[in-house]
């Protein structure tokens, strides 16, 4: 049995697979041209994720049919707040689900150059983590019937994951000189969401939910000079207004002022 798992364990020592590590690299010319358009990659890539948060929140706001001025203008610090938490969130399960490529690849570079992978077993572990979390969480999603939020998750995931994956293993001006998986990585990162506009609305609800600002949670809403409060489904709640729909789905906007209270469940 011992020599059964030691020769599965060693499946990632196999020569086959010495192709997928980066081989030894020579010292390369960087030419001014290279740079420019490394960098000019770089801000469109940093530029890209700094305005993540809104692409996903006009997806959100497009597929419930609504438009929050206020809150693009004087929401800023609170949608960046939720987007660092999310960013965190899907990082963490980047790497819960298939952060295992990493020490695998740096693995099989150093079976490539040196002969020997000092990562198999941290690699093994990681796979096996990998595998709980997906029976785990496939196990809730299918329960829950909401596999296709899941599968939505795995997909950022695994592109989260790669774009890290392609600079493991390489030197620095190799990295300098790679454009493609940054433009790779926002064209899937922006063709993803766009493409399943529901599911990704569904996704930024769930957070909403957390935070207690959205995502259908029931809302009544207090306001001076009304002897009933107004009842609803809270689809976002912004600085100046509340956006709910009543029990027909139709879209209620709710000014909010210093004499409105809110009860939110």
């Amino acid at each position: 049995m011992s020599e059964r798992l030691k020769n599965f364990a060693n499946i990632m020592t196999k020569p086959r697979l010495k192709k997928l590590g980066v081989d030894h690299q020579k010292d390369i010319k960087i030419s001014p041209i290279q740079i420019l358009i490394r960098g000019v990659v770089a801000l469109l890539t940093a530029s890209w994720i700094g305005s993540l948060a809104f692409y996903l929140f006009v997806i959100f706001m497009r597929e419930n049919k609504l438009f929050s001025y206020d809150f693009f203008r004087e929401g800023l610090f609170g949608m960046y707040t939720f987007f660092i938490a999310s960013s965190i969130f899907i990082i963490l399960m980047s790497l819960l689900f298939y952060g295992f490529l990493i020490p695998a690849k740096l693995g099989l570079t150093e079976l490539r150059r040196d002969q020997k992978n000092t990562m198999r077993w941290i690699t093994w572990f990681g796979f096996l983590i990998s595998c709980v979390m997906h029976s785990i969480l496939f196990s809730v999603a299918a329960e829950a019937q909401k596999l296709n939020i899941l599968l939505w998750l795995m997909a950022i995931a695994i592109t989260f994951c790669m774009f890290f994956c392609s600079f493991v293993g390489h030197n620095l001006k190799k990295n300098i000189q790679d454009w493609l998986s940054p433009v790779i990585f926002v064209g899937l990162t922006a063709l993803l969401p766009f493409a399943y506009q529901d599911v990704t609305a569904e996704v930024v609800a769930m957070g909403l939910r957390d935070f207690n600002v959205g995502g259908n949670k029931n809302i009544l809403i207090f306001q001076d000079g009304t002897k009933e409060p107004i009842k609803g489904k809270l689809t976002l709640l912004s600085p100046r207004n509340a956006y709910l729909k009543d029990r027909s789905g139709r879209l209620k906007i709710i000014p909010i002022t210093d004499k409105t209270t809110l009860e939110i469940w």
